[in-house]
């Protein structure tokens, strides 16, 4: 765009995909794990970045969607699978972006170990894209003093914490409401890892 940014658009739906990527968007996010490849195929079409983000059924944290047994490992097999079904719609594999879901059709737990083991996904090749900012698995991992689960805009603390665990991970974006206060910690967090001090 005109600012320099790159726009993504969330949908399902091929035909607007279509259009937002006429009108200039770069990046398809596909919050249904690839289940439609007409969608990657209309991406392929305009050279755009496809975000597979691991889903299952419309996203219900609930049986039978949250019924697994590693849950890193079947996350990462079926968004492989996904990439597949992507790379034969036409994307090449240097456009496509995983995403592990993290909320949707998983417990606050099983976000919680997915968020601790994204150097699995990185060991992928592709590039990764987490999405941790104000969900509701924040509120329930840290519940205010008081036991409530705090409001999505009084989970900037989580968020944070979340961040950290992607940029130790060395994951390639995350997606955030509070764009200023998270960029700060990760430049933050780069100044002090590239420091290179240590005890004495």
């Amino acid at each position: 765009g005109r600012l320099g940014a790159r726009v993504s658009i969330d949908t399902v739906k091929p035909e607007v995909a279509a259009a937002a990527l006429a009108a200039g968007a770069r990046i398809v996010n596909d919050v249904r794990c690839a289940e439609d490849p007409v969608l990657a195929e209309a991406a392929a079409a305009k050279s755009a970045d496809y975000v597979i983000m691991h889903n299952r059924g419309r996203g219900e944290v609930q049986p039978p969607n949250t019924d697994y047994g590693d849950v890193v490992e079947e996350v990462l097999t079926e968004l492989l699978a996904a990439a597949r079904r992507v790379e034969g719609a036409g994307v090449p594999r240097a456009s496509v972006w995983l995403d592990p879901g993290l909320g949707f059709a998983k417990t606050a737990a099983q976000s919680a170990v997915l968020l601790s083991s994204l150097g699995r996904f990185r060991k992928t090749g592709y590039r990764v894209l987490v999405g941790p900012s104000r969900k509701s698995f924040i509120a329930e991992l840290a519940p205010d003093a008081s036991g409530e689960r705090p409001p999505a805009d009084a989970r900037l603390g989580g968020t944070a914490a979340a961040v950290l665990a992607c940029a130790d991970a060395g994951v390639d974006a995350v997606r955030v409401h509070d764009v200023h206060a998270i960029r700060q910690l990760i430049r933050m967090h780069e100044a002090l890892r590239d420091t290179g001090g240590g005890a004495p």
